[in-house]
């Protein structure tokens, strides 16, 4: 999320919510992502955390994960 969201110099935040068991409203986290710089400043917002990139990550692409050497 956080390589997709630099390469479209958009903005990605990480949000959680830890839900109640009491209603079965069940925890989630959802990454956000906003061409709006001032979208996480909402109050809403305020628990948002930023996505750090991890260190030599390499995203996913057909050129290098072809899984046509399976299906042979």
């Amino acid at each position: 999320m956080k390589a997709a969201a630099e390469h479209f110099e958009k903005d990605v935040r990480l949000v959680s919510f830890e839900g109640d068991r009491d209603r079965l409203i069940f925890r989630s986290r959802w990454a956000l992502i906003s061409a709006d710089r001032t979208f996480f400043s909402k109050p809403q917002l305020k628990d948002a955390v930023p996505i750090v990139a991890r260190k030599n990550f390499q995203p996913w692409k057909d050129d290098y994960s072809s899984i046509f050497s399976i299906l042979m």
